[in-house]
């Protein structure tokens, strides 16, 4: 059964018609891969077995015939034969289906892969992928190189196959010193007298998910802590030590900050039993709790004492002006929001600041804030355009409605990938210019460009006259274009 086996039809005669110009103009462009060659259109071809040489860009075909001829791809795909490689744009490894991934060793594999073996005793053995992660459970094995490994996914991180489980035989521990250097004693509780030896890791990822280490000291995430030779106590930062938020202290504990502005707080353990007393406090996440006793149990920090006041987003424990800059930056306007200010700024409480709360704040000051970009989205790829490697979209087009306050913006038919993780929409407020600008969000690009209707909401615009400057990427002429527009708010 082949990966890819592809029925396709000769295309439309609008399509040669598309092309003839750059057929006309086509020079043997060299090339390293498909991203130095006209985008969809053309791929970098290589002569057979030359998959890290260079090539030529060359026109993907129209299409291919249905008999079945396989080869392997450049990419270690099977194709149904070398036209069917070419129209996904990619070059011929050899001819033949991709051969299984036998290995002798993990030298025969990928870097992300190692050598599986069926037993420590078996002379063949598979290319598989090496797990990213593992969870830290305590269940240990002994791999066919000797040394214990806390469970089967860490032996397969190392590359290792696994001999038997349990302990390797003579590698318990009292210490670091009982290890060879490059190990260290792994104790599965800090408490325990043995340990077991085991490698150090040989590099970490730079991540935050910190851990407590049985030295009292707080690591970044378990591997730092292994790598220091140090077995972990418990998740989360060390009891009284800096944190950053709750996360960083395990489920018994929370990160007390004091006052709510700053950046890191301590790790303080949660209180299991609160009296029941009227003694209210505003928490730093804006919420109004019956004491403070009750505020360290839902791991809260207090801002300050009394009932939270209405519309203090900023939580320094009145109303004003200053709420307005700091609410318009939770919701993407200017200015960077002070600490713990955002959770204040949820006022219906659905752990998102959004145009629901702008209206709520609306009631407290009106139109003070500015214009901001209230929503975007789109259309998704229109039907008439879906499935087609290249679209003939209508000519861009544009829909502006204005309301009280507000301003509705669509762009029609443009055009995009087929695939895009999202068509990000911007505001700039410059006096009386509203710059939109679209950019297309794209991890994975697809051979196809799709046609799709993008619109904006603009909101709390006060009565005037404004220019809309929208800006996009065009396709068809590869640069930056834009619509001006002058609109009346009423």
């Amino acid at each position: 059964m082949y990966t890819h086996t592809v029925r396709m039809v000769l295309l439309s005669v609008g399509l040669a018609g598309l092309l003839v110009s750059g057929l006309a103009n086509a020079a043997e462009q060299e090339c390293q891969t498909s991203l130095d060659c006209m985008l969809f259109v053309e791929y970098c071809a290589k002569p057979i077995g030359e998959c890290d040489g260079s090539g030529i860009c060359t026109f993907r075909p129209e299409s291919c015939p249905t008999y079945v001829d396989p080869v392997c791809g450049c990419d270690g795909t099977t194709y149904s034969n070398a036209c069917v490689a070419a129209w996904f744009g990619v070059s011929v490894d050899y001819r033949g289906e991709c051969a299984d991934p036998y290995c002798w060793s993990n030298q025969e594999c990928p870097d992300d892969e190692y050598c599986l073996f069926d037993g420590c005793a078996a002379e063949t053995g598979i290319c598989t992928a090496r797990p990213d992660s593992c969870l830290d459970d305590w269940d240990p094995v002994c791999g066919c190189d000797g040394v214990t490994y806390s469970n089967a996914c860490y032996a397969a991180m190392a590359g290792i196959t696994v001999d038997y489980p349990g302990p390797c035989d003579s590698s318990y521990c009292w210490s670091n010193q009982d290890c060879d250097p490059l190990w260290y004693c792994f104790f599965h509780v800090c408490a325990v007298e043995t340990g077991v030896c085991m490698p150090r890791p040989r590099g970490c990822p730079d991540f935050w998910e910190p851990v407590c280490g049985c030295d009292g000291v707080t690591y970044s995430n378990a591997c730092r802590a292994a790598l220091a030779g140090m077995s972990v106590d418990y998740p989360g930062s060390c009891l009284g030590n800096g944190c950053w938020g709750n996360p960083d202290c395990g489920e018994s504990a929370y990160c007390l900050f004091d006052p709510c502005a700053v950046e890191t707080g301590v790790c303080t353990l949660r209180p299991t039993d609160c009296p029941d007393t009227w003694d209210p406090i505003c928490g730093c996440d804006g919420v109004t709790y019956s004491n403070d006793c009750v505020a360290a149990a839902q791991g809260a920090s207090v801002a300050y004492p009394g009932p939270c006041v209405s519309g203090d987003v900023n939580l320094d424990g009145g109303a004003d002006e200053d709420d307005c800059g700091a609410f318009a930056a939770c919701i993407g306007g200017p200015g960077t929001p002070p600490e713990h200010a955002c959770l204040a700024a949820d006022l219906d409480r659905d752990d998102d600041v959004d145009l629901r709360d702008y209206m709520d704040f609306q009631r407290y000051y009106g139109n003070q804030i500015g214009p901001l970009l209230a929503d975007y989205g789109n259309s998704g790829c229109l039907p008439e355009s879906e499935g087609l490697r290249f679209s003939w979209c209508d000519p861009d087009a544009f829909v502006l409605t204005p309301g009280p306050g507000m301003l509705h913006i669509d762009h029609r038919s443009a055009e995009y990938n087929c695939c895009p993780d999202d068509i990000m929409v911007t505001l700039v407020v410059e006096g009386s210019t509203l710059r939109l600008t679209e950019t297309e969000i794209l991890t994975q690009p697809c051979y196809c460009i799709c046609c799709y209707d993008v619109d904006s909401i603009v909101v709390n615009l006060a009565p005037g006259t404004y220019i809309v400057e929208y800006c996009w990427f065009e396709y068809d002429t590869e640069q930056t274009e834009c619509h001006v527009e002058e609109v009346v708010i009423p």
